[in-house]
């Protein structure tokens, strides 16, 4: 809505408060006249605005050039209406406005009717005073008969307006003193307009009550509340591993909406950005608006509009989320012994163990049905046979197993990094099932060697037992009726070393899907060749150029720190080779280059988003540590550690968000 210039540049000074109790009219006929105008003007937009049916036209000032203002036009088109007709709308803030002016109104729209070029249908009148029904209804038959066109005329008085604003409490506001809002509308009503600048909508019944941020848990259930939104998150637990969440804002524009997220939303968009501050850095789903403070956030299926408080409010709900899935996620790894498994599946929950040919593939199902717990006995009557997966189980508690199931192990298609449609299909990806609640009571049954298996169990049991005992079973099988001939037994004799060097070798029938890295913890670490272990780790991550990476000024500051402590306490001279990547530091020589190092980790403010810049500076600490002569002792060398421990957390974080990522890719 474009205002005329002399109601748009007018400065607004609220109305005073109300001298009493008694006071619960809103004074509309003691404002500035050019204010009551502005005022009008805003109310006929958010009117139009809410009914969504109408658009405004134009806002034109009655009188011409040079002549004193008495009110403003304003043209309003009924699109929800008849087709094409207008509204017009004239605001009068005049003390004693009487029946020969309101003629005088009307003589000067008729006349100027056909100047506008609107097809007019509705004329109406504002006036800051109070008139009666009475008076309404002889001004009206007034105007009906000087009126020789077809136009419905109407009159709105000080109490019509104080109708209509009770819809619009975020204008009182703006024009009357803060008291005359918290008195007709309350407390909330101010907080929600400083916060939000909208309160049209009763607030949610979730923030009944509400004081501070608070945090429930409920099993594998979290609740998290702040001034601004509610997070109601299922995590992950040892019978499923998924997690999705709804999130229910405290403004209006957004009442009783709750927003949907599932487990692939969360961690492709949401936990890879967690404790990225804001406003320092931009998370993947928020979109900084161009010319103003707010933010555009991208979440389920919507894009919405939020100011920076409800920005920060998310984010802080989600980052609570988050530190409550990283939990539960190591929990279930730990437990199901899966992180070291690295293949994707796409196959829900499953952990990928190993790889085989389809015809082992055969020969495992045609031993476990020869092996079925129910029709036979001996020591590998360990499966509960049927087409297509293997299940063990025993039927009685041994000196090894409890009596019931310990694994599922189901096949798996075999998707290759190059798929070109020329070579045979022949690989079976074998996938363990994690215990769904048939198998882990609600009381938690352990997962264990003597109940359920866990998949590192699991993984060494086939490789290292079921495989080469069902090879020798399906090569006594084949060999069962055939004649033995006399020249064979000799062979056999001279053969015993030759047959004893070919025996079972997993690499030959086995591709494993383990891959496990040395257990190093950062904080037990004291010798220079441990802290390389970490730095190239680090560097290895960083280099393969991660998105929403975030380090805060603080661990930014401390990395530099641990590079000059590095370089002071190391024989290495390859200045060039490091110079080159830390080329925004002016040095001529290795003494002025870690001067240089050491003041930019004094001097440099706010963190890096740039994860090739985090890269140069861990292959100057990887080299100094793998080139030169170090120095370091042992307390030395935990300080550094400690510094680097912050990047080291955002590594770890963003591997495990890709382990959880094969359950939905």
């Amino acid at each position: 809505m474009e205002l005329p210039n002399y109601i748009k540049n007018i400065e607004i000074e609220k109305f005073r408060a109300p001298a009493t109790d008694l006071e619960k009219e809103l004074p509309f006929g003691l404002l500035e006249p050019h204010i009551f105008e502005k005022f009008c003007c805003d109310l006929i937009y958010s009117r139009v605005e809410q009914e969504l049916d109408d658009d405004i036209t134009d806002v034109l000032p009655i009188g011409i050039s040079g002549q004193k203002q008495y009110g403003a036009d304003i043209f309003v088109k009924n699109n929800g209406r008849t087709q094409g007709n207008y509204s017009l709308y004239e605001v009068k803030r005049v003390k004693s406005y009487t029946i020969s002016e309101y003629r005088k109104t009307i003589e000067r729209f008729l006349d100027n009717y056909d100047k506008w070029g609107f097809d007019i249908a509705e004329f109406n009148l504002f006036v800051s005073e109070d008139i009666s029904a009475e008076e309404i209804a002889l001004w009206q038959s007034e105007a009906a008969k000087i009126s020789v066109k077809s136009i419905s005329y109407r009159i709105i008085p000080a109490s019509t307006l104080n109708k209509w604003v009770k819809s619009f409490p975020e204008l009182v506001y703006k024009y009357f003193h803060v008291a005359w809002t918290e008195m007709l509308f309350g407390k909330a009503a101010i907080w929600h307009i400083e916060n939000y600048g909208i309160w049209r909508y009763d607030e949610p019944a979730t923030w009944n009550g509400y004081k501070e941020p608070t945090k429930n848990l409920f099993g594998d259930s979290l609740s998290y509340i702040n001034d601004h939104v509610k997070i109601h998150a299922f995590l992950p637990s040892l019978e499923k591993n998924s997690a999705s969440c709804y999130i229910e804002f405290r403004n209006g524009r957004f009442s009783h909406v709750m927003i949907t997220l599932n487990h692939k939303q969360l961690v492709k968009s949401f936990f890879v950005a967690a404790k990225i501050p804001v406003p320092d850095a931009v998370r993947p789903f928020l979109i900084k608006e161009v010319d103003g403070d707010s933010y555009y956030c991208d979440i389920g299926n919507c894009r919405i509009r939020l100011g920076l408080p409800e920005v920060i409010s998310l984010c802080d709900a989600l980052d609570v989320f988050w530190n409550e899935y990283r939990k539960q996620v190591n929990k279930i790894e730990k437990s199901w012994r899966s992180k070291h498994f690295n293949y994707h599946t796409k196959s829900t929950e499953d952990i990928p163990l190993l790889r085989i040919k389809r015809g082992l593939w055969r020969i495992l199902l045609g031993f476990a049905e020869s092996h079925d717990a129910f029709n036979s006995t001996g020591d590998w009557s360990l499966f509960d046979s049927c087409p297509g997966w293997l299940k063990i189980f025993t039927n009685n508690k041994t000196k090894t197993m409890d009596a019931g199931y310990h694994a599922f192990i189901k096949p798996r298609a075999y998707e290759g990094l190059v798929s070109n449609y020329k070579i045979v299909d022949d690989d079976v990806v074998l996938v363990w099932q994690p215990p769904n609640y048939f198998v882990v009571s609600s009381k938690g049954t352990s997962i264990s060697p003597r109940n359920y298996w866990d998949a590192e169990t699991t993984h060494d049991w086939l490789r290292d037992h079921l495989i080469p005992r069902a090879l020798e079973w399906s090569n006594e099988k084949a060999s069962v009726g055939k004649p033995r001939r006399f020249n064979d037994f000799f062979k056999s004799l001279f053969k015993k070393k030759e047959a004893k060097s070919n025996s079972y070798n997993p690499d030959d029938y086995v591709i494993s899907f383990f891959e496990p890295y040395p257990n190093r913890d950062a904080q037990s670490i004291e010798e220079t060749e441990g802290l390389l272990f970490v730095v190239n780790r680090l560097q290895s991550f960083f280099n393969s150029n991660p998105n929403a990476i975030y380090v805060g000024s603080e661990s930014y500051r401390k990395l530099y720190r641990s590079l000059g402590e590095v370089l002071s306490k190391s024989e290495v001279d390859d200045f060039l080779y490091l110079h080159g990547n830390l080329n925004y530091l002016f040095a001529e020589d290795m003494e002025s280059l870690i001067a240089a190092i050491n003041n930019h980790s004094l001097e440099h403010e706010g963190g890096c988003d740039n994860s090739f810049r985090i890269d140069c500076v861990l292959r100057c600490i990887q080299v100094s540590l793998r080139d030169g002569n170090s120095y370091l002792n042992s307390q030395e060398v935990r300080e550094i550690l400690n510094d680097l421990y912050p990047l080291i957390e955002i590594m770890e974080s963003r591997k495990l968000l890709a382990r959880q990522s094969r359950f939905f890719e």
